[in-house]
């Protein structure tokens, strides 16, 4: 069986006060904030479990200020395999659906001069119509999901790198952890040879 290229059974993985605090292996070390290092985060959050790009993307976007995500909001999302439609016609009903119901909120909050409704409906709109533009573009037709997944994927994976070797720069035994840990793709998973705990 090879061997563990750590026996390290716990590490810190923490944003605070606007910085992130990385622990492993007896040293701790501080550093800004990067996307690569969210999805870091997310990643360790679930280790052996895969997770698609665009659901990593997305809940990275949904934790950075915005109301729900057109799940949360209980709309059917499409992760479609390459050559397909983004949306289906069905999908497309509920967003168009949900903005109806968010307009009419929002005129309400308007109307009643509700800041925190209407800040809450001016984000959830935004995001679905973002969704709805990535779909189907500004011509209305339905886009093809691969390209958008490809973009993703590069995108995902260059960030991640990025933060793995910003890290191996100021924490060595944790950087090299996390390159022989993690996995890029399409699917991208925090794989370690041995259970750790990390402190959030």
């Amino acid at each position: 069986a090879p061997i563990p290229t750590t026996t390290e059974t716990s590490g810190r993985f923490a944003f605070v006060d606007g910085e992130w605090s990385l622990g492993f292996a007896g040293t701790t070390v501080r550093t800004r904030d990067a996307r690569g290092l969210q999805y870091l985060a997310r990643l360790i959050e679930t280790p052996q479990h895969e997770l698609h790009v665009s659901d990593l993307v997305a809940a990275i976007q949904g934790s950075a200020g915005l109301s729900r995500s057109p799940a949360d909001a209980g709309l059917r999302v499409i992760r479609a395999e390459r050559g397909s439609e983004s949306l289906d016609a069905t999908a497309r009903a509920q967003y168009g659906n949900r903005l109806d119901e968010l307009r009419d909120e929002l005129a309400d909050a308007e109307a009643r001069n509700d800041i925190g409704r209407r800040g809450r409906a001016q984000q959830e709109i935004a995001l679905i119509e973002a969704e709805l533009t990535s779909a189907f573009g500004l011509s209305g037709r339905a886009r093809r999901s691969g390209d958008a997944v490809e973009r993703a994927r590069k995108a995902v994976t260059n960030r991640i790198r990025d933060s793995i070797r910003r890290i191996e720069e100021i924490h060595p035994r944790l950087g090299r952890h996390l390159k022989s840990s993690i996995r890029t793709g399409t699917y991208c998973a925090y794989e370690p040879e041995l259970p750790i705990s990390w402190e959030r």
